[in-house]
């Protein structure tokens, strides 16, 4: 059909290069338009129209302080009141949040996940990806002549 060289020479490799990118950047559209996450930061920014809208946050929500019917966390430099009972919740802890948002600012508790030793989890996660990150270019290197790795 077609020949090793033809498949392998630069001009098919950038076109490859250029239709997986473009494939990516479809389904990342296709993904927001067909079902958006809703952001406490478009909550904030149109309040009206996200009224008693549902939100799951799992990124940076701190709890700040404590109240027995409610509780204060704090996200993108912003506090916020939730409403609602927290068993075993205590300031400084890194929690995961859903929660329906109301127009006057403040969030009304549905569940929620305390993340235990947040920050240990995501280094020790990331810790293998540089192991092997050193250990490839210790091995290759990426030819801009070829568009691909060569072995050193």
């Amino acid at each position: 059909m077609f020949s090793r060289d033809r498949l392998t020479n630069n001009i098919t490799r950038i076109i490859r290069i250029t239709l997986y990118l473009v494939v990516l950047c479809l389904l990342v559209l296709f993904g927001s338009y067909n079902n958006p996450t809703i952001t406490l930061a478009m909550c904030d920014a149109d309040p009206i129209k996200y009224d008693n809208a549902f939100l799951e946050i799992g990124n940076e929500i701190t709890v700040k302080t404590i109240y027995p019917d409610s509780f204060i966390v704090h996200q993108n430099g912003k506090l916020y009141k939730v409403v609602g009972r927290s068993k075993n919740l205590i300031p400084n802890q890194f929690i995961s949040l859903k929660a329906n948002y109301h127009r006057d600012g403040w969030l009304e508790l549905v569940d929620y996940h305390v993340s235990e030793k947040r920050r240990v989890k995501i280094w020790v996660s990331v810790l293998p990806v540089f192991i092997v990150l050193i250990i490839f270019f210790k091995q290759f290197r990426f030819s801009f002549k070829n568009f691909y790795f060569k072995r050193v």
